[in-house]
């Protein structure tokens, strides 16, 4: 049976929705806070709101007077503080990483992934396989803000690298993360009386 994460979210990248109100500086660069954010978003089940977007994401990450292109290993300590465990694999080949994503998509783990750019030359984009398809996989690209799927034969030779990383809700940090979540929330957005 092909292994699907149902209402995984597609977000844009280059998303008007900031965390501090300010338009985005690193929209165009911000294909690894989305896609991080993608994966968050599933795990805790929120919407795109002023802590779920990519810019806060980047902006936690980086900094918010920060462009340019980014590293999964600096969303860590910011994924780590909304309860999720953001953990990299290093699959040794790319084909390899491929099997390895079907096998973590069947255990109900979204995959974040780099790819050769098909938008910009020498550069690279990072999407996230959210579901498998006949003989391959579907990725959630937040450039086009669409699904793009490949067949396995495909997505190989695209690749930049073996490594992959997968998220996974660590349940008693989530619990105080949601908390905290939903205080900010309330200051945010207070009930009128």
């Amino acid at each position: 049976m092909l292994a699907s994460l149902p209402g995984f979210p597609l977000v844009n990248q280059q998303t008007k929705v900031t965390g501090d109100g300010r338009p985005s500086n690193n929209g165009p660069w911000d294909c690894v806070a989305a896609s991080i954010d993608a994966m968050c978003r599933y795990l805790l089940q929120q919407p795109e709101n002023s802590i779920f977007n990519p810019d806060s994401f980047k902006d936690h990450a980086y900094s918010e007077i920060y462009t340019g292109g980014t590293d999964a290993r600096n969303y860590v300590a910011y994924c780590l503080s909304l309860g999720i465990d953001l953990v990299p694999v290093e699959a040794r080949s790319t084909a390899r990483a491929v099997d390895l994503a079907h096998s973590f998509l069947q255990a109900g783990m979204a995959v974040l992934f780099t790819e050769v750019d098909p938008y910009a030359p020498n550069a690279s984009h990072v999407c996230v396989w959210h579901a498998e398809s006949p003989g391959g996989l579907i990725a959630a690209d937040p450039f086009v803000v669409a699904d793009v799927t490949h067949i396995d034969t495909h997505w190989q030779p695209v690749l930049v690298s073996s490594e992959l990383w997968v998220a996974k809700l660590n349940a008693a940090l989530a619990a105080r993360a949601r908390a905290a979540i939903a205080q900010v929330k309330a200051i945010v957005n207070p009930i009128p009386s």
